[in-house]
């Protein structure tokens, strides 16, 4: 007599957990939550221990795939490619991708209606669930609206615009969608807009420069790369702006902030990153890269909000950062790919890509394998929200 058949869903939870852990493709996994409640709760916390992804646009040597995106999972090696949509305007023209990133688990798509069009178009697109919308605000072909994107130079390396995302709900009104052009764009797009919205609001002033976003406790805050030394006592003092944009007139709040920190992290060639710990700390990460060492070096600090300092830290604990413009912290720990107290960075000196920095003994490491022949000028980390 034959055995009866067991359910996929009768299954023990431990056993479905380890068959789970075999999918490697992110796209499939996060499809097993549609299963059932168990499968569900099991691929959201797979999910929520599974690396970010490195997000490339293009195969470099294979025009045929222009239209697609790859999600590399570089502790492994494996990848997932999702094709973008493709979209007509109402005369007929093809739009042509021309740029994307990744903010809040949302792909930011810049479509033009061809590769010489002085004017850009923002598509929010979730490649996993597979939902997108325009936001129509920055689209002129459907609303003739005068706000539309300036086009960059081929030649120029950074997107004219970053969108930062206040909610993995885009659509929701109570979302704010702050965009900050970079580089030499850097005075042109400083902007919000909330869904419902007819303009977009200005909020900085023309020559005010910010150097790291984030969103962090219902707020958005950011760094002034420009801080003011002291040579008596070697502190310096770091301006931490909050972006108001409830007020009647939005605009930006200077928080001067005490931060005490090497002199060659206050070089031209450092950079801070922003960054909420799992703990609900707000991080600054300092990166320079110097020059006769030919070596990165880092510093960490945690802001104490009572004394309007920055404390140096030494370890992250069972965290480690993905480090980038959104930077993402997660937990690690000796069951998942990632090690704990590592940062995780783009590495374009060393021409690594991708390295890692111990902040246990301070040493760097190199990629774990050969990146693929993918585009990753514009380096982005992808990871879905749950």
């Amino acid at each position: 007599m034959a055995p009866p058949l067991v359910s996929w869903s009768d299954l023990p939870e431990d056993l479905l957990e380890l068959i789970l852990k075999q999918v490697m493709d992110i796209a499939d996994l996060y499809q097993c939550r549609n299963t059932c409640h168990l499968w569900r709760s099991i691929a959201k916390k797979l999910l929520a221990l599974s690396p970010p992804r490195l997000l490339g646009t293009r195969d470099l040597y294979n025009n045929k795939n222009h239209n697609h995106i790859k999600l590399l999972d570089y502790f492994t090696g494996n990848s997932t490619f999702f094709e973008t949509p493709k979209f007509k305007s109402h005369d007929g023209c093809t739009y042509v991708r021309n740029h994307v990133h990744s903010s809040r688990g949302w792909l930011v798509i810049h479509y033009t209606k061809s590769s010489s069009s002085p004017n850009q178009c923002i598509y929010l697109y979730n490649p996993l669930s597979r939902m997108g919308f325009w936001l129509s605000i920055f689209l002129r072909d459907h609303c003739n609206n005068p706000y539309s994107l300036p086009i960059q130079p081929e030649n120029v390396v950074f997107p004219p615009i970053k969108l930062y995302l206040s909610s993995k709900k885009p659509t929701s009104i109570s979302c704010i969608i702050f965009n900050l052009g970079l580089g030499i764009y850097a005075a042109w797009e400083r902007k919000f807009w909330r869904p419902g919205d007819k303009k977009r609001i200005p909020i900085l002033r023309s020559g005010f420069c910010i150097s790291s976003i984030i969103h962090y406790k219902d707020e958005f805050y950011g760094i002034d790369p420009f801080p003011r030394h002291s040579y008596v006592n070697g502190e310096t003092e770091q301006f931490f702006v909050q972006l108001e944009f409830m007020s009647s007139s939005p605009g930006v709040k200077r928080i001067p902030t005490k931060i005490s920190r090497p002199e060659y992290m206050s070089t031209n060639y450092a950079s801070q990153f922003l960054v909420e710990s799992l703990c609900g700390n707000l991080l600054l990460v300092c990166k320079t890269w110097i020059h006769i060492d030919r070596i990165w070096k880092f510093e960490v600090y945690k802001l104490d909000w009572e004394k309007s300092e920055w404390e140096k830290i030494t370890s992250l604990g069972d965290q480690a950062i993905f480090l980038e413009e959104d930077s993402i912290c997660i937990q690690a720990s000796a069951s998942t790919k990632y090690k704990q107290n590592c940062i995780y960075f783009m590495d374009w000196d060393l021409r690594h890509l991708v390295a890692i920095y111990d902040m246990g003994n301070q040493t760097l490491s190199q990629p774990l394998f050969p990146l693929p022949d993918f585009d990753w000028r514009y380096p982005s980390w992808f990871r879905p929200e749950i």
